[in-house]
């Protein structure tokens, strides 16, 4: 069984990445076009190629290279 490592504040544009989409649909590889940045409340999102809006760091992980 392999682990995906979540990304972090550190994971930087371009990085392949593995996101849980809304309402259960299944996972995409995509890519980040974006630093993570902090909502007004706290939570950690970052934007994604391909995808609008910014994705929750709870629901993106670190693709090996």
């Amino acid at each position: 069984m392999i682990y995906l490592q979540p990304a972090t504040v550190a994971t930087p544009p371009g990085t392949r990445v593995l996101v849980v989409r809304d309402c259960g649909q299944s996972p995409c590889i995509t890519e980040t076009r974006s630093e993570p940045w902090a909502l007004g409340h706290g939570q950690m999102v970052v934007a994604l190629k391909g995808k609008s809006g910014g994705y929750s760091l709870d629901r993106v992980f670190l693709l090996p290279k």
